[in-house]
């Protein structure tokens, strides 16, 4: 987790170097102090690797978008897959950063910008995931073996109120939010 929180604060101080240093000193506050992180850094779990991998999507992305040189797009092509990779395997799906990018992919795609950059870049994500599938598929024997060991691996805990009766969400919202509230009064 510190390795990771540190490519976090590195990609960050790099999107902002054309900032003033006391920009990036608060910055890097800000992240270091974040209750997330703080929580995170004590626990092994694959937020901030995810999180590290979107700010190298993002990175990617900004990089060629604002600072464009024809130059660095091969660069920029490699942070972009090397974030999604991160993502991927992290979390096992790029759901995380569909909703951004998407956006981005079909505002350039309109405008007929980058795309160049696009399709290598899904050039990259194809052939990842066809060497993914392959390896899982020859290790054991089924290409989808460890997405369906996530998934049937599925618990039931507090919070996963979509396998719930609705009295459950209705109880934590109402009765232990006002539990809490006259406790504090």
């Amino acid at each position: 987790p510190m390795l990771t929180l540190l490519g976090i604060i590195f990609v960050v101080v790099k999107i902002l170097e054309s900032y003033p240093w006391e920009i990036r000193l608060i910055s890097v506050l800000f992240l270091l102090f974040n209750p997330t992180h703080l929580l995170y850094l004590e626990k092994p779990m694959p937020d901030m690797v995810t999180e590290l991998g979107f700010l190298l999507c993002f990175y990617s992305y900004y990089r060629e978008k604002l600072q464009f040189e024809e130059r660095q797009t091969n660069t920029n092509i490699l942070f972009f897959f090397l974030g999604s990779v991160l993502i991927f395997l992290s979390k096992e799906t790029f759901l995380i950063i569909y909703p951004f990018f998407l956006f981005w992919f079909m505002y350039d795609l309109i405008k007929k910008n980058r795309v160049r950059y696009w399709m290598k870049i899904f050039t990259g994500l194809v052939i990842f995931l066809i060497i993914y599938f392959g390896v899982n598929g020859w290790f054991f024997g089924n290409p989808l073996a460890r997405m369906e060991a996530i998934f049937s691996n599925r618990y039931v805990s507090e919070c996963t109120y979509e396998l719930q009766p609705l009295s459950v969400l209705w109880d934590r919202i109402v009765y232990r939010c006002l539990l809490y509230t006259s406790r504090c009064v």
